[in-house]
């Protein structure tokens, strides 16, 4: 808790306290920063540091803040954060001194170390701070330790935004000064996906492209999906908001979030999705690394997804036991019975280890359980390709080596090859045209009966 006599933690002032006071005609400096429209000249003031005011909607802390505010009761009715209470203006000096003063952050250090500071904070005519929350927290700190030494710090330098700045031109400085490639350690994974779900709120996608430094609007999605899938697992494991449980999960939501995009069974996709809860809660108490288990990783044999939750279902007594070689997508019907199975927390560590051995089964037997299933895969692949490409695909040898090939293939099935020898055709382009032909039919009508 801070320690300062200056009051600097007392009831925050009203939104115009700063606004009657606060002379920026006669400017210390000038600072540049970068709108949407391009770059403005704001003027440097000097402001005692009791009168600033954190800001409550601060990235760094994000997750931290309301999780606090919730424990303690400083939400509103509508479950906002109070920014101008003192109670949580002092949670939030808390936490933002604790990051400036984090191992990896020199903030702290160098302004203690210095007792100068050496760039401006960033703020609104009303004495909200949108950019240099840490540096403030910091200042006032050690002001409240040693008064006398660090007596500069009673004064801090100001660029201030005009009041004629819409919130959506305050919200895309912030996120250009903070989201910079160079600053994006400085984050936690969480928060930066907390401030950018913020920002999605108030600024047009290809402004959010440009502030953040991103390839393309895909990307928003991907961080808000993995956002989104974090905050679904700290429901599931009845830890709302709580998001130091996933501090240091990001890889593993990245993966996650990946993998279940390339499920296109929707049904298959939510399944999935308590599977991998599953795995992510009791991590610990498994023999294998949970990184190296689908869908923390992708699926290796691609049969997993599919041969894994049918197999799983049919274990647990709600489908029939899958033939050898099946590999199809469980069914809408089956997925109803399986779900709350998965969905159970108090069932995570039996569901995890029974899915452990079911990768482990098929990784073992990929060979024996889905033979058949790699062949039909190899064979819809090379005809999508012929079908694709044409007959630059193929050239005069390689056809005479399929029709040996089918031909044998269809007298294992018991079937007539008799219809792959059409009549001697009159050129090369025509045996090639001729094959192809055959070849497609006859692979379209085995694929049908399996």
């Amino acid at each position: 808790m801070l320690t300062s006599p200056n009051g600097i933690l007392r009831e925050a002032r009203s939104s115009d306290a700063l606004a009657d006071v606060l002379d920026v005609s006669r400017p210390q400096s000038t600072q540049y920063v970068r709108t949407q429209d391009g770059y403005v000249d704001l003027p440097v003031v000097p402001v005692e540091a009791e009168r600033l005011v954190y800001r409550a909607d601060n990235g760094r802390v994000l997750s931290e803040i309301r999780h606090a505010c919730r424990d303690e009761g400083l939400l509103d009715a509508e479950g906002r954060i109070v920014e101008a209470d003192s109670r949580v203006q002092a949670i939030l000096h808390r936490l933002l001194v604790a990051k400036a003063s984090d191992e990896t952050s020199p903030i702290f250090a160098e302004l203690e170390q210095y007792a100068l500071q050496t760039e401006p904070l960033l703020i609104t005519r009303q004495g909200l701070v949108v950019n240099g929350n840490r540096r403030l927290a910091s200042m006032r700190e050690l002001l409240g330790r040693d008064p006398e030494k660090y007596v500069g710090f009673k004064t801090i330098a100001c660029a201030v935004l005009p009041d004629s700045f819409s919130h959506e031109t305050i919200e895309f400085i912030e996120a250009n000064l903070q989201m910079a490639p160079d600053l994006k350690l400085s984050y936690s994974w969480i928060n930066r996906r907390l401030k950018l779900r913020e920002h999605v709120a108030d600024l047009p996608r290809e402004l959010i492209v440009d502030a953040y430094r991103l390839k393309d609007a895909g990307e928003i999605e991907n961080e808000l999906g993995e956002l989104a899938l974090a905050e679904s697992y700290l429901d599931y494991v009845g830890a709302p908001t709580d998001f130091d449980r996933v501090a240091d999960l990001e890889l593993y939501f990245l993966a996650f979030r990946e993998s279940l995009a390339a499920l296109k069974n929707p049904h298959l996709r939510e399944l999935w999705t308590f599977a991998g809860f599953a795995l992510l809660a009791t991590r610990d108490s498994l023999d294998q690394p949970v990184e190296h288990l689908y869908p923390f990783t992708p699926p290796r044999p691609q049969a997993i997804p599919n041969w894994v939750m049918r197999a799983f279902a049919a274990d647990r007594g709600v489908a029939e036991p899958q033939s050898t070689g099946q590999n199809d997508p469980i069914p809408p019907r089956i997925a109803t019975r399986v779900r709350p199975i998965l969905a159970d927390p108090a069932n995570a560590g039996e569901v995890a280890r029974h899915l452990v051995a079911l990768i482990n089964t098929l990784k073992s037997n990929e060979t024996e359980l889905l033979g058949a299933t790699r062949v039909l895969a190899n064979l819809r692949n090379f005809r999508a390709a012929v079908e694709d490409k044409g007959l630059a695909l193929l050239d005069e040898r390689q056809h005479r080596q399929i029709r040996v090939e089918l031909v044998a293939l269809l007298s294992l099935l018991g079937e007539d090859p008799s219809d792959l020898r059409p009549a001697p055709p009159r050129d090369t382009r025509q045996v090639a045209a001729v094959s192809a032909r055959s070849v497609g039919k006859k692979l379209r009508h085995l694929i049908r009966r399996n």
